[in-house]
């Protein structure tokens, strides 16, 4: 139970009078637990009950950032009561990541609707359709004997909304799909690592615990990647940040799985290469899909 409840001295659904030592009715179940609470109780009582952020919570934080597959672990052999359940954790701290993006510093406004690259498709690009009216693009498809109807037209008529209508509103419906898109990737992830691991015959619900502890550590380590290079900007800073994510998946491994160094070594490499081949394609999928819904 929350450390910040308050108990009222009886139940408010059926009248029971509690005990101090009653959480919970014993006449209808209902949990001994008043609104009646000042505002501040109220947004302790919603922090705690979200994520318990307590010492539970510095305790979780600090085994993700720092003791690789420690977490996994100890939830795999019961010893969880320590941590801040693995879905829940997954769950704030995407949110977080997600949030902490969107208030970085933007460009300047005079660049917000100014295309960060430029897109061709066929004989066009994006930058030939930026400031054309839309009753003008029927001549220009005539003009390159484009069929009416087709995907061609409807390809670059997505593509003059997303140039004349702005880069940044497309960006945010991204940003949105591209979370989606990792929430699928996650259970995708788990099932690589336990295919790479079928010879210990234990069950996918162990890789998917592992697969979420680790995407939590990846979007801990991007917020801290993107907090550091929109201060300070250098290469130096990309390779650190790589490294880390190699030898944090290589011990995670290894804590986990109880195999032979270089065993470990060949798996951390091949599911690297397997997870960013996934990620490009997940992620090309996502942009298709974002211009298709924009």
């Amino acid at each position: 139970m929350a450390h910040h409840k308050l108990k009222s001295k009886e139940c408010l659904n059926c009248g029971y009078t509690f005990t101090d030592a009653d959480n919970y009715c014993p006449q209808c179940g209902q949990e001994n637990h008043t609104l009646n609470v000042p505002l501040r109780h109220f947004f302790l009582e919603l922090l705690e009950g979200t994520i318990h952020f307590d010492t539970k919570s510095t305790r979780t934080f600090l085994a993700l950032l720092f003791k690789p597959g420690h977490l996994t672990l100890m939830y795999n052999e019961g010893k969880r009561v320590r941590y801040v359940p693995p879905l829940r954790l997954y769950i704030f701290i995407s949110f977080i990541f997600f949030l902490v993006i969107g208030l970085l510093p933007n460009k300047p406004a005079s660049e917000k609707n100014k295309s960060p690259l430029s897109i061709t498709f066929g004989a066009i690009s994006s930058n030939e359709l930026r400031g054309v009216k839309e009753e003008k693009l029927d001549s220009l498809f005539t003009a390159m004997k484009i069929e009416r109807g087709g995907f061609d037209e409807y390809v670059i008529r997505k593509l003059w909304t997303i140039t004349n209508e702005g880069w940044k509103e497309f960006g945010h419906k991204l940003l949105k799909n591209i979370s989606s898109m990792l929430f699928i990737m996650m259970p995708f992830y788990g099932w690589l690592v336990y295919v790479l691991h079928r010879k210990r015959k234990r069950y996918y619900f162990e890789y998917l615990i592992y697969s979420l502890h680790f995407h939590c550590f990846l979007f801990l380590e991007l917020l801290l990647f993107f907090l550091i290079i929109s201060i300070w900007s250098n290469k130096l800073i990309l390779i650190i940040f790589f490294l880390w994510t190699i030898i944090y998946l290589y011990k995670s491994l290894r804590r986990c799985f109880y195999q032979k160094r270089l065993s470990v070594l060949l798996k951390s490499f091949l599911l690297s290469a397997l997870h960013l081949i996934s990620l490009v394609l997940f992620f090309l999928l996502t942009i298709v899909i974002s211009i298709a819904l924009f």
